[in-house]
This record gives C-alpha cells, sequence and structure tokens, in this order.
C-alpha cells in the first residue's frame, strides 16, 4: 500500500510471503539461522530502511547470507537536475513521475543499494528486484573505475554480490 492509493499493487504481498516462506520453510538444512525482517506498507521508508540495514551492517559477519528482496514500486528519475538514477519507491511517495525532488529525498536509490552491498559484511548478497524498470538498478551498481574493477575481480573469488532484476531498465512489471 502506498500514502497515494492509485499507486498500490495487488500481488506485491502475495509475491514477498511466497519467496519469505521459499526461503524460511527448508531454513534447518541450509543455515543454523535465519533472520527475517519485514517492512510493508506505510512502514516502508527511506529512513525505515536504512535504519534495518544499519542493524544489518553492525551484525552481519563474513559467512553470513543476505537476501534481499523488494517487491513494489521502481522508477527511473528524469535526469534534468541531477544525473538518471533508479528508485524503489517507498509508501510515502506520493507522485512517482514528474517529480524528481521527492525521489532524490524520500526513496532509495540504486546508489544507496550499492553502498549498504559495500558496507555489509555478508560476503554472499543477493538482491532481488520485482519492480518496473529495476535493471536501471544495474548502471548504479556495475559502474565503477579501473582500479574498483581489479579489487571486484579480485574479491569476486572468494565472493558474491548478486543482483536479479524482473525487468529491463526501459520495461514496466505488470500485475497479473
Amino acid at each position: 500500500e502506498y500514502k497515494n492509493p492509485r499507486y498500490n499493487l495487488n500481488y506485491a504481498i502475495a509475491d514477498a510471503d511466497a519467496f519469505s516462506n521459499a526461503m524460511t520453510s527448508s531454513q534447518s538444512a541450509l543455515f543454523d539461522e535465519v533472520r527475517h525482517i519485514s517492512i510493508r506498507n506505510a512502514d516502508f521508508t527511506k529512513t525505515k530502511l536504512q535504519g534495518v540495514f544499519s542493524e544489518i551492517m553492525d551484525s552481519a559477519q563474513e559467512q553470513d547470507l543476505l537476501i534481499f528482496y523488494y517487491a513494489g514500486h521502481g522508477v527511473m528519475s528524469k535526469g534534468i537536475n541531477a544525473p538518471a538514477e533508479f528508485f524503489l519507491v517507498p509508501h510515502d511517495i506520493t507522485q512517482i513521475y514528474g517529480r524528481d525532488e521527492l525521489l532524490f529525498d524520500q526513496a532509495v536509490s540504486a546508489s544507496d543499494l550499492k553502498e549498504i552491498s559495500k558496507n555489509i559484511n555478508a560476503q554472499k548478497q543477493l538482491f532481488i528486484l520485482d519492480a518496473c524498470q529495476s535493471a536501471a538498478a544495474l548502471d548504479a551498481i556495475a559502474s565503477r573505475g579501473i582500479l574498483e574493477e581489479k579489487a571486484i575481480a579480485q574479491l569476486a573469488r572468494s565472493t558474491g554480490t548478486f543482483w536479479i532484476t524482473a525487468t529491463g531498465s526501459e520495461q514496466f512489471a505488470t500485475e497479473f
């Protein structure tokens, strides 16, 4: 649910529940412990998400696996006053299109996700973005300089961060 009811989605909660159940139903065979953190509807704000990730940064160990699943709206900013960027749209955004300042102030950017990923100790990370234009997030994730390329290549031998997106960077996810 979104503050602007025109943006409410029919299946995001069901998708998140199904994914969560799939992850936790066989946890005893795969993991010693599973911490499930859910942020839904009015609770999903940029501030709340940053707080949850801050707690994870403080507690995650190298041997941990982080899975972040997002089902909701995703949108590209227009890039008029700042470079175009992909955003996860939280509950309190009341206008998705034509108000880039709202996105940069209140939404979660792909750059934010990249920084979060870099600052969490878990050496295995999976980000699943079930949203429109979600592959556009990969543009921010993949942008790096030559020195960072070398460091990532060395790190990739022992770690892995994976991104799965529901759509291409210019595609829209439909509910059915």
